[in-house]
C-alpha cells in the first residue's frame, strides 16, 4: 500500500489523468493539493480560495477510494474560518493545507483556523512558516492533527523536539498534534534555506532521517512526495526510492516501512481502512 501524502495540483488536471498517473507511478492513494496562487495573485484575493477549492473538490469527488484532497486556505484572511467550514462541509474535502506566509499559529486569525480544524476534526497539512516552538499553543486543540513538510525544515532538530513533547506525556502517536512528511525535498540540505536542519550537507542525510526515526517513530514520519501532478510517472517513482534507498541503508523493517509509506496518513485522513 502506498500513500502520496502530498501532491501538488496546477489547476488544469482531469481525474482521468490523474487516476492514470497514480497507476503508473504504483500509487494507491493520493493527497491532493489545490493549486496554490501564482506569485503575481496573493490569496488576500478573496475569489481564490473558494475557486481552486470548488475545482478540487469536483475532481476529486467521484473517486474518494483513490483520491483526498486539501483545501488551500491562507490564515491571515479575515474569512479564513468562513472559507475552512465552507471547504469541509459543503465542498466535502477532507483537510486543509495551509498558505505559505509570513504567519504565526499563535496570531487570532491564525490560532482560529486551527481551532476551525479542530472542531471540524480534520487535518491540516503547512510548511513551517514560524519557530516550531510556536506549535505549543496548539496544544489547547486535541483533535488537531497537524503535518509539517520537508521533516520541518529549515527547524528539523525543533520540529523533532515539539514532537517528542506528546511522547514523553504517553500521547500515542495517532493522537499527538504533530506528524513529519519525509519527501524528496528532504536531502536538499545543501541549500541555504536548510542550514536549520543541524545537517546541512547532503551526505548527512541518513542521519537526519534516521534521528526522526528514532525520536519520534514511524507512526509520526508519512511519505510526501512534494511533487506536482506535472511530474512524470518515472519522477513520482524516484521520489518513492529515494526514500527506500536511505531505508535500506538505514535497514528499517517492511513493517515500520508500511507505515511511513502508508499507516500513518491513513490515519492522518482517518481512513485507516484503506492502509489494513
Amino acid at each position: 500500500m502506498l500513500i502520496d501524502a502530498h501532491l501538488r495540483c496546477e489547476g488544469s488536471e482531469s481525474p482521468w489523468n490523474v487516476l492514470r498517473k497514480l497507476d503508473q507511478a504504483d500509487i494507491d492513494l493520493a493527497v491532493l493539493l489545490a493549486p496554490m496562487p501564482p506569485s503575481n495573485r496573493p490569496l488576500a484575493d478573496a475569489a481564490w480560495p473558494a475557486n481552486v477549492n470548488g475545482w478540487l473538490a469536483r475532481l476529486v469527488s467521484h473517486h474518494r477510494d483513490r483520491l483526498a484532497g486539501l483545501a488551500v486556505i491562507d490564515p491571515r484572511q479575515p474569512d479564513a474560518v468562513a472559507h475552512v467550514r465552507y471547504a469541509i462541509e459543503a465542498l466535502e474535502l477532507d483537510g486543509l493545507a495551509l498558505a505559505a506566509g509570513a504567519w504565526s499559529p499563535r496570531e487570532p486569525r491564525v490560532t482560529a483556523v486551527f481551532a476551525q480544524a479542530d472542531a471540524l476534526g480534520v487535518p491540516v497539512w503547512c510548511q513551517t512558516m514560524a519557530h516550531p516552538r510556536e506549535l505549543e499553543s496548539l496544544r489547547t486543540f486535541p483533535r488537531l492533527r497537524l503535518t509539517l513538510s520537508r521533516l520541518g525544515a529549515p527547524w528539523c532538530d525543533e520540529a523533532l523536539a515539539v514532537g517528542l513533547v506528546d511522547r514523553l506525556r504517553g500521547v500515542a502517536p495517532e493522537d499527538a498534534l504533530l506528524r513529519l512528511e519525509l519527501s524528496i525535498a528532504a536531502p536538499t540540505f545543501d541549500s541555504p534555506a536548510a542550514r536549520g536542519f543541524g545537517s546541512p550537507a547532503a551526505r548527512d542525510r541518513l542521519a537526519v532521517v534516521a534521528k526522526a526515526l528514532a525520536t519520534l517513530g514511524p507512526r509520526s514520519i508519512q511519505f510526501g512526495s512534494g511533487l506536482p501532478l506535472t511530474a512524470s510517472a518515472t519522477e513520482l517513482r524516484g521520489a518513492r526510492r529515494w526514500v527506500q534507498d536511505v531505508f535500506d541503508e538505514l535497514d528499517v523493517s517492511e513493517d515500520n516501512r508500511e507505515r511511513v509509506f502508508a499507516g500513518t496518513a491513513g490515519h492522518w485522513l482517518m481512513r485507516d481502512a484503506v492502509t489494513r
